[in-house]
């Protein structure tokens, strides 16, 4: 019996050990019939991810950029340029279905092989790699349960100051400027908000109110970088927006963002960045799987993070979605506490 025993505890210390050297340098593959292809992450050991996880533990590591991520700036646009006529749509168009309204459309992404850079070597072997390309090329299945859950859930956005961070795509940000928001993208890659984000807004919103601002980059310094745009417009027009605000005050009624929180690390950021962009009443809708599968990342995570780091706002879970076939998704909400000052 004690033999039996210590070969069946050597037989799973072996197998524990294998799994851990698997779990270095993996892909996941998650079933995503809504965004059309395969769900494929690469955490694979890399200066860049190493960084990243050196830094997380400190209050400056989540309001500053990681050593090797792109500094976050806000990317200059032509809104009245390059409008898609009927050809190029049907060419390079296609439609997002959604419940409750009209479908959305977005613009098919590139292949690798027409951009350059790192960002083209890393789209020929994952959907993911972060501090390189973080998936804005990709249609998330969760990006269609926000819009979903907005239009459901009757979410009042006109007049409303919203950023969509990590738009890809941009759809909960176009639902939002159709329906008379204000709003601004930001997205990791400029490639994405170049190749697809900027061209969804101009065939979906061709003639907003008032023009969106793009920003790229990383979300430790957004803020900041934000703030300076704010100052820049307050100089050009004081008369009808006053005094930009300092970094820390609040600028957004509204923070929209889907698929963001799959990595531990970055989700520190995101929750620090979210907390000095929003007004003390503004509220955050964040779509996300519940569980993404060997990276750490998930909404009952996530949920400690914001416990630790944000105390003048509560999260909860607003909507949950099961099919059967797939990951379980949820929408959460990130509001004030009600009494807090």
């Amino acid at each position: 019996a004690f033999r039996k025993t210590a070969f069946q505890q050597l037989f799973l210390a072996s197998l524990v050990l294998a799994l851990c050297r698997a779990a270095m340098d993996f892909k996941f593959d998650f079933g995503a019939p809504t965004a059309g292809t395969d769900f494929k992450f690469n955490f694979g050991a890399s200066s860049t991810s190493t960084a990243s996880r050196d830094e997380a533990g400190g209050e400056k590591a989540v309001s500053t950029t990681p050593e090797g991520f792109l500094v976050p700036r806000e990317v200059a646009v032509d809104w009245q340029a390059d409008i898609p006529d009927e050809e190029t749509i049907e060419a390079l168009f296609e439609e997002v279905n959604f419940k409750g309204r009209e479908p959305i459309r977005r613009c098919r992404p590139p292949n690798s092989s027409s951009l350059e850079g790192p960002i083209s070597e890393a789209m020929q072997n994952s959907d993911l790699v972060p501090g390189v390309y973080e998936g804005g090329f990709k249609v998330w299945e969760c990006s269609i349960d926000l819009v979903n859950y907005l239009v459901g859930s009757k979410v009042v956005l006109s007049d409303q100051r919203v950023i969509e961070l990590g738009c890809g795509h941009g759809l909960p940000g176009i639902h939002a400027l159709q329906q008379g928001a204000s709003v601004d993208f930001q997205d990791y890659n400029p490639e994405v908000l170049t190749e697809v984000t900027i061209p969804n807004i101009k065939l979906n919103c061709p003639d907003p109110s008032k023009p969106p601002r793009v920003f790229s980059g990383d979300w430790g310094q957004l803020p900041a970088v934000i703030a300076r745009a704010e100052e820049k417009t307050s100089a050009h027009s004081e008369d009808d927006l006053g005094p930009g605000p300092a970094v820390g005050e609040g600028t957004y009624d509204m923070v929209l963002t889907a698929e963001t929180i799959y990595d531990v690390t970055s989700a520190a950021r995101l929750i620090e960045c979210m907390r000095r962009l929003l007004k003390p009443s503004g509220v955050a809708y964040i779509a996300a799987k519940s569980y993404y599968f060997g990276v750490g990342g998930s909404t009952r995570q996530f949920e400690e993070q914001v416990a630790q780091r944000e105390k003048e706002r509560r999260l909860e879970s607003v909507g949950r979605w099961q099919d059967g076939a797939s990951n379980v998704r949820e929408v959460l909400r990130l509001g004030p506490v009600v009494g807090a000052e």
